[in-house]
């Protein structure tokens, strides 16, 4: 990842970002209603439902916590405008953990954001 590669890319990466921001957004949003639903089934003696609904809403958390980046670039697939952006994405991604990798794009755009 280097920096002439962000700032060639940087329109598209912010979008990018913005939509990894919007489908986080959708996640929390998601297992936090699992959640309260669970606390409500279990309020309701419905312990059983309450702790498969509660662990179901742990493991969607767990897995779609680490697939956001590709789940992001694969919905921006759809236009084309993005394709570049969507390479880099994923060649990044095979070289470094999600979470890695998404640190260092946010440092990165800041930092270039900051010195244009």
């Amino acid at each position: 990842m280097n920096r002439d590669e962000i700032t060639e890319l940087l329109p598209e990466l912010q979008v990018f970002m913005k939509t990894l921001s919007v489908f986080s957004l959708i996640l929390i949003i998601s297992v936090f209603s699992g959640y309260l639903i669970a606390l409500w089934l279990w309020s309701q003696e419905q312990t059983i439902y309450a702790i498969v609904l509660a662990s179901l809403s742990f493991i969607v958390f767990y897995l779609s916590k680490q697939q956001l980046a590709a789940i992001s670039s694969t919905y921006l697939k759809q236009d084309n405008r993005y394709e570049k952006m969507i390479l880099f994405v994923r060649k990044n991604l095979q070289k470094k953990p999600p979470k890695d990798f998404i640190q260092q794009l946010e440092k990165a755009i800041t930092i270039i954001e900051k010195s244009s």
